[in-house]
């Protein structure tokens, strides 16, 4: 069996980039982003942590 055939087209790029979620994001800010985050964790651990605490001992009574 071929593509025509089955009554199949092939897709445009711009009809793969929507399926594939668009372009990706440059190198440089996947790694500010990494960055912020890791600053917040580090800024916030003392929330962070009793949030989690708080979290686990209302699952686990």
């Amino acid at each position: 069996m071929n593509i025509r055939e089955l009554n199949l087209e092939e897709i445009s790029s711009i009809e793969l980039l929507e399926i594939n979620g668009g372009t990706a994001a440059p190198s440089w800010l996947r790694k500010l982003g990494w960055g912020y985050l890791a600053q917040q964790v580090v800024d916030n651990w003392d929330d962070i942590k009793s949030g989690f605490s708080a979290g686990y001992n209302a699952a686990n009574p």
